[in-house]
């Protein structure tokens, strides 16, 4: 093989492993499950425009995504989208509505979901104005889970390592799991037959956690903010304690969930396993436009 036939061998292959990859990288990413967003919201561009005008009609449109990982496979996740910040007398949007967003962040489709929601509205303003500021805001309240699967490695009889195959202490995984709620960090016990975790949970994401119903979602209660619901931790398949049991409460943004597994097997080495944390909860965010209605001279 000439040097000049041996050099376009080599581009044609670098050409296919390219598009194999898809020019950015393969899409067999095992780190993809990573993140701390979940709905997010945008106007798009000129929709509706800064300045609109009294007795004319206009389109609001939002480009809604689901950057997270929930609910998984093919399945929708519902939006309830609620409207305020403005004079309704002055412009008919609606007070809520809702649309459902297909596709969620998967290994193969790191992007997340998208759809597009618009209405169109009508404009008025008040006989003594000339101009008047206003804004729209739009919040999106949605029911979300965060499922962290994290790797540890578990010493049955930390007095004993002579077979030990891993160390115990470093958890990896922690900080984000494409969700906007976080299990940010895992501190690890070990003792003869049992293990302690205590895990710590965060709200990273922009918007505010709370429980309860959705449609109490612009004002939930005092008691009902900040609080997520602890739906299963397993170590393997194991389930294991926890304290609190059902429902923890983020105090400046952090919780704490303390679990306990009681019954290892004490003559066994250490070995690797996963801890399963799954976190359920309510969660909202915003995004506002401000825009000026004027009086057409």
């Amino acid at each position: 093989m000439n040097k000049i036939h041996k050099i376009g061998v080599l581009i044609l292959v670098l050409i296919t492993l390219t598009a194999c990859n898809g020019g950015g990288g393969s899409v067999d990413n095992p780190n993809w499950k990573s993140g701390t967003q979940g709905v997010t919201l945008e106007f798009s561009t000129n929709s509706p425009p800064a300045d609109v005008f009294a007795g004319e009609d206009y389109s609001l449109v939002l480009e809604i995504r689901n950057k997270g990982a929930f609910p998984g496979d093919d399945d929708d996740l519902p939006v309830e989208l609620y409207f305020s910040g403005f004079e309704k007398n002055l412009m008919d949007l609606p007070d809520n509505d809702g649309i459902d967003i297909e596709g969620s962040k998967s290994q193969t489709n790191q992007e997340g979901g998208l759809d597009f929601y618009e209405t169109d509205f009508s404009v008025r303003l008040f006989e003594d104005a000339d101009s008047l500021p206003q804004d729209i805001r739009v919040t999106a309240c949605y029911e979300y889970e965060t499922l962290a699967p994290l790797d540890v490695c578990i010493d049955p009889n930390p007095t004993e390592n002579d077979e030990d195959t891993c160390n115990t202490g470093s958890i990896g995984g922690t900080g984000g799991q494409a969700a906007p709620i976080a299990v940010s960090s895992v501190t690890q016990e070990d003792l003869k037959g049992k293990v302690r975790f205590t895990i710590k949970i965060t709200n990273p994401g922009r918007g505010s956690v709370f429980k309860g119903d959705l449609d109490d979602c612009l004002n939930p209660a005092r008691s009902d903010k900040d609080v997520v619901e602890v739906l299963d931790v397993y170590l393997g398949d194991e389930e294991m304690d926890c304290t609190p049991s059902e429902y923890i409460r983020l105090i400046g943004g952090t919780g704490t969930l303390t679990c306990v597994y009681d019954g290892l097997d004490e003559d066994e080495p250490s070995y690797k396993t996963s801890l399963g944390v799954q976190l359920g909860y309510n969660y909202k965010d915003s995004v506002t436009k401000k825009i000026t209605i004027k009086r057409i001279d």
